[in-house]
């Protein structure tokens, strides 16, 4: 098991290095007013390999997005542009939630992969879906 996430965390370290920062065309909105969604936290986990982001629906209809299996949500560290990615395992599949009616108050999650360790608590990040991109979330 030790051997597996090893190798996923260097599989994540790999495409997160290999990614350069994006140009979105849209300005930092709410994440409550475009994805119908409220961030509960954003911390880090697994000793800081990976970012836990939990979120809370509140309008299931603009959520869909979020939980479509097609779109690859990912977060942009403000400061410097590099982006971390869901990691998406063979076995065990992408680390976040589908659901095809997400519940309104039900909180769900997103793992995101940490690299290197490369974002510490405090660190400002946006969170991509599609050509949204939401304003800023501060690391807990």
């Amino acid at each position: 098991m030790v051997y597996k996430l090893n190798l996923l965390l260097l599989t994540t370290i790999f495409i997160a290095n290999s990614c350069v920062p994006s140009r979105l065309k849209t300005d930092e909105i709410p994440a409550d007013q475009i994805l119908g969604i409220r961030i509960v936290s954003l911390r880090l986990s697994a000793e800081g390999y990976m970012l836990d982001l939990r979120f809370m629906v509140k309008e299931p209809e603009r959520a869909k997005l979020l939980f479509n299996h097609k779109v690859k949500p990912y977060l942009i560290e403000k400061r410097t542009g590099a982006r971390f990615l869901v990691p998406d395992s063979p076995k065990i599949g992408s680390l976040r939630q589908i659901s095809k009616l997400p519940e309104p108050g039900k909180i769900y999650f997103i793992l995101f992969a940490n690299p290197g360790r490369f974002l510490k608590k405090g660190d400002r990040v946006y969170l991509v879906i599609g050509d949204l991109r939401t304003d800023e979330i501060i690391i807990e």
